[in-house]
This record gives C-alpha cells, structure tokens and sequence, in this order.
C-alpha cells in the first residue's frame, strides 16, 4: 500500500539518521595513515595559548565556545570532559575538523582541550593527527567518557572510546567495540600517552555490549562502568543499559570487574542484566552521575532518534531506574539539515544552580558543505537541565 511504502521510506531514512547521528562522521572523511608510539609514555604538545576564564553554566559555555579555538580545532562533536589533580578542566571530542595551514580542512577521529589557570589549549599529538592514535590497520576511536585517577605528580586519565572502521564512501561506518586510551598528565604539564587497549575482539553487532558508554566514580571506592547494547529489532532505536564496577587499578582489565546481575554483583559479564530497557532507552553514548545519594542517567529518549532530554533516576547504579523523565526538548527537525544528538552532563564544570545539571549536545548537518562553510556549528551546545526531586521530596511535594 501508499502508506506501508511511506512508513518503510520513512524507517529507511531515520535509519540511515542513526548511523550518521550516532557516529558523529561526516561526507568528506580522508583515511589517515596510522602513527606508531612507544609502548613507554609519548609526550604530547600544547598549541597556541589562549586566555580563558573558566565559565559557569551553559550561558558561560555557550559564549566561551563561540570564539575560534585556532586552526586545529575548527569544529567537533562529543565533548567528554573532566577535571584534573591540578584543577584544570580536560576536553576529548569526537571527530575533529581542522585546517592547520589555513586553507585546506582535514579531519581526525578526535581531540583534546585543556582549560584552566587562565589559559586554553589545544592537545596536539607528536605527528599532529588524533591523539588517540589510529590503529595501524586504520580503525579510529571516538570518546565515550573519562575516569581520572589522582595520583602523585599529576592524574591518570582513563579514556573509555568505541572503535570504529569507516570508508570514503559517505557515512559508511562500523562500530567494533570499547577500548580504553590511558594517560599521565603532570601538574600543570600537557599529557603523556601510555596505552590504547582494546576491550574484547572486534565485533559489528549492536547487539555486543560497549562497555564504558558512560562511567562515574564513586565515593564507595568504586568506578562504575556502563554499556549499552541495541537488540537489532524493528523501530528499536534505545540502547539498553547495563553497569560493571571495579577498583579505579582495574580500569584497562575488564577481567576483574564485576558485572551487576539484577541481584548480586558477578565476575561473569555474560551475567549483567538490563537497567534500563532499550525500548525508550539511551543513546549508545550517555551520561551517569551520582549527586547527593541518587544516581541520574541523562540521555535522549529513544536514542538519538527521540526528542526528548531525559532523566532515569535510581538509589544506586545498577537500579531500579525511573520511567525516563522529560527535562527538555532536543528534535532533529527543528532546522533543515542540522542534527542533534549524545547530550553528555559535566557535573566537574561550574553549575549555574545547585540543582542544575549542565548538559551539552552534539551538532552535524546531513549536507557536508553547511559544515564546511560554517565548522562552528559543528560544535557541542550547551543547556543546563534540572534533575528530577528524589523520590523523598516526590513524597512531599504538595498535590494538585
């Protein structure tokens, strides 16, 4: 029929929205020879200085993203951050456009920010390409979230991100799996890489968990893990949720986590159970935070096909979650061509309120020359959100 040919058009079309909006790729990729380093630390460069005061809120980071942030960091999604020993803020995108000499605009699969003490910079890695380096068979990591461990003379940095292969041919791209890209940054000093590890072997399939989608540490001792994982079923467009924990040393060895069951904790991650269905669920990226006791997972409803800015609240990290609630609106439709997806918080930044949550959220355009001409709206924008009332102040709120 008329409408069952318009509905299969319209499912082939946000799926192909999907695999654009949740990879964060764009039109005119150029594969990239693949560096080499050390197995020992590999010393990175700070680019250009620049003054920075650091901002509060989304009002402060939406105008301290407009300026130029010099020609290697043209425009660039994700936006992972974190705060250092030092006090400093850290910064990992997602694919990153550049244009060193000015003219001609590359792109690598990520980058990195340092703000703080007054000053702005750009992470640049020895041979100038991503400074999570490509593996040598090509395939490329985008950031998912970080863990930063203070440790004497600096921190560890822990920079949990999927692998991805991809092709010239327009957003041809395949996700394989989590990895983890460890750092020492010293006091004040630009940082050092030690590893890149990939978690487990390379698999296509949704339906494999990608561990660290979202991590938090915990006042416990412990850092929790999150995964996300998509059935590969019809107008399923979530990601369900599952979550590991381990000592903050076990980061890069996923055989000593413990893997949450519904009921107990197990060494087995074959026995994780969902905490969040993928029916309604997360993006394949998110956000978890822990703040006064309660846990919140920040995320688009439906995965970054939904519309909707949503809060899951629970006691503890592996549960029960809430129903999903509504804190904003965030739809695709909005402006021809201009995509929105991955809202990440960043509970390390300067709240404009203690209730408020500043959220950020990611920019592409389906039309590779609007990026072209205009690379600052590929960056992330900025909301501040307020986190639902814990169930106790539900309980006391006034009715009617």
């Amino acid at each position: 029929s008329v409408r069952a040919r318009a509905l299969a058009a319209a499912i082939a079309a946000v799926t192909l929205t999907a695999v654009i909006a949740a990879s964060g790729a764009f039109a005119w990729w150029r594969s990239l020879q693949p560096p080499t380093f050390s197995p020992s630390r590999v010393p990175y460069a700070l680019g250009a200085c620049r003054a920075f005061e650091e901002p509060v809120g989304a009002d402060g980071y939406r105008a301290a993203a407009s300026p130029a942030f010099g020609p290697w960091l043209l425009g660039a999604d994700v936006g992972v951050s974190a705060r250092l020993a030092d006090g400093r803020m850290l910064w990992t995108f997602g694919d990153t456009l550049r244009s060193p000499d000015g003219r001609a605009t590359t792109a690598v699969r990520n980058s990195m920010v340092i703000a703080g003490q007054g000053r702005r910079r750009v992470v640049l890695a020895p041979d100038r390409r991503a400074v999570i380096p490509d593996r040598p068979d090509g395939v490329g990591y985008w950031p998912m979230s970080m863990v930063v461990r203070p440790v004497d003379g600096g921190s560890l940095v822990y920079v949990f991100a999927q692998r991805v292969r991809g092709r010239e041919i327009a957003f041809a791209f395949t996700n394989l799996g989590p990895a983890v890209a460890t750092y020492f940054v010293p006091l004040g000093k630009p940082p050092e890489l030690i590893s890149v590890t990939d978690l487990g072997v390379d698999s296509p399939s949704r339906t494999t968990v990608g561990w660290g989608a979202a991590t938090s540490a915990s006042d416990d001792g412990y850092v929790y893990v999150f995964g996300t994982a998509n059935p590969e079923e019809p107008l399923v467009f979530g990601w369900s949720v599952r979550v590991a924990r381990t000592e903050p040393a076990d980061l890069v060895n996923p055989r000593a986590w413990e893997y949450w069951t519904g009921e107990e904790w197990s060494p087995s991650p074959d026995a994780s159970a969902p905490v969040i269905a993928a029916e309604g669920g997360v993006s394949q990226t998110f956000s978890v935070i822990e703040r006064d006791g309660q846990w919140y997972a920040i995320s688009k409803r439906d995965g970054d096909l939904g519309s909707e800015l949503a809060v899951w609240a629970a006691p503890m990290p592996g549960g029960p979650f809430t129903d999903p609630v509504s804190v904003g609106r965030i739809p695709n439709d909005d402006e021809p061509s201009i995509l929105r997806y991955m809202p990440l918080a960043h509970p390390e930044a300067r709240q404009s309120s203690p209730r408020h949550m500043m959220v950020s959220v990611s920019r592409n355009s389906l039309d590779p020359l609007v990026l072209a001409n205009f690379p600052r709206l590929y960056r992330p924008f900025f909301v501040d959100i307020e986190l639902p009332p814990q169930p106790s102040e539900r309980a006391l709120a006034p009715r009617g």
